[in-house]
């Protein structure tokens, strides 16, 4: 599947919405609607929020980049989601090689979290050159760890 990558603005929010929510991370995170809503605005009003779009202009996924996000120095992946029906055929994985490729531009050294239990995304992650660095119990929920893992330019 060809897709495109663009900042989101507000008229993807419920498709983002939808896409969080059917999401592993989503019912561990966001368990109440107004929650993924809440932090979806957040990400689309600081124009950090990027979708992928197929060949109709559907929205299949978005990512949310925050270019001085770790330590505010370096680009961080804050979330990443690929729409239930469209996981496999990889837009993820082209998702977060714009991830990689934008974030090179910016810094040598890049970051992103992800939870303890998503171990489709930690296999993604490490296939893509992401090294584990750090595991940080209960960051956001008590009883879930995140692992901190990071990519060097050139590596």
């Amino acid at each position: 599947m060809t897709v495109t990558i663009k900042k989101g603005n507000m008229a993807h929010l419920e498709v983002c919405k939808d896409v969080l929510l059917n999401s592993v991370v989503g019912e561990v995170y966001f368990p109440k609607e107004r929650l993924a809503e809440k932090f979806l605005k957040e990400g689309l009003t600081k124009r950090e929020i990027y979708v992928a779009l197929n060949e109709d202009g559907d929205c299949v996924g978005y990512m949310w980049i925050v270019l001085n996000g770790m330590f505010y120095r370096f680009p961080y992946l804050k979330n990443i989601a690929v729409k239930e029906k469209h996981r496999g055929k990889g837009i993820g994985r082209r998702m977060l090689d714009f991830y990689v490729d934008a974030a090179f531009k910016h810094a040598k050294k890049i970051f992103i979290t992800t939870s303890g239990f998503n171990t489709r995304a930690q296999k993604l992650y490490k296939k893509t050159g992401f090294k584990h660095v750090g595991t940080i119990p209960n960051l956001y929920k008590r009883g879930v760890s995140e692992y901190l893992m990071m990519k060097s330019k050139g590596r």
